[in-house]
């Protein structure tokens, strides 16, 4: 079962299976996503996984709790485009753990920190380590973009370098809120990383060697990828895909035991 942590009453925590429950903390961003796409993006696509994973979760014999959303995240690669909000990576840091810990403090030992921006992952990887060292939880990190797509949807050049407000991210915005995109704004926006890949032996974009780019280094209009590309059926496909591994994986937290009770 799936519920929210704002429809709790105080009470309703003393009766949480620390052994079981499960408390996910959705981390976003809010920047822009280019001319088509509003600067909610990350944020509603953690939102439209989470709410589509609930009904993958009905019958299971565990709770998950979802917190609040952590919508503003470190963002600065997208600070030269108005819209963006940015918090600095020590003090998100900070903000993650202090959120965490009152999660502890209400009795929740497995939490579940997913993260939907591709500018803080390894944020997200620090935090669950700080939060296992210095309070013997089982924290986990996912992002929402890191449980795969549905075969055929794109071709490989998309799926490689199609990294922001491309044809994965409108085809989900499609599907969950067509009505804000603009269509008439939607375009190729071709990546600086498949020049890279093309011209250079070793140089990449990102990967194992990668360049601490800002995102007009990739492209100047901020998105990158072919929007054009994008549909509302390959984004609700991409959404149930999303859905059913995030609730896999739910079920794997609640049932992996905590770290004391491991030899």
């Amino acid at each position: 079962m799936l519920s929210y942590w704002q429809d709790w009453t105080t009470a309703d925590f003393a009766a949480v299976d620390r052994a079981r429950d499960v408390a996910l903390m959705p981390v976003a961003a809010i920047e822009q996503h280019g001319p088509h796409l509003p600067v909610s993006v990350d944020a509603d696509l953690n939102a439209g996984v989470i709410a589509a994973a609930a009904a993958h979760l009905e019958g299971a014999g565990f709770r998950t709790v979802v917190l609040p959303m952590l919508a503003i995240g470190k963002s600065n690669e997208h600070a030269a485009f108005p819209g963006t909000l940015s918090i600095g990576a020590e003090t998100l840091l900070r903000l993650w753990l202090d959120v965490a810990e009152s999660v502890i403090r209400s009795g929740f030992a497995k939490l579940l920190m997913l993260n939907s921006h591709g500018g803080q992952p390894q944020l997200v990887e620090v935090a669950v380590r700080e939060l296992r060292v210095r309070h013997g939880i089982l924290a986990v990190s996912a992002s929402s973009y890191g449980f795969g797509l549905p075969d055929g949807l794109f071709d490989a050049e998309e799926r490689r370098h199609g990294i922001h407000a491309g044809a994965i991210e409108t085809s989900m915005m499609l599907h969950l809120h067509g009505h804000r995109v603009r269509h008439a704004e939607i375009a190729d926006f071709p990546s600086a990383g498949a020049a890279i890949e093309r011209d250079y032996a070793e140089l990449r974009l990102e990967g194992p060697v990668g360049i601490g780019w800002m995102t007009q280094d990739v492209n100047p209009s901020g998105a990158v990828g072919n929007a054009t590309l994008a549909t509302a059926e390959a984004g609700a496909a991409c959404l149930d895909h999303a859905a059913s591994a995030l609730a896999r994986l739910l079920a794997d937290i609640s049932r992996y035991p905590l770290p004391e009770a491991r030899p």
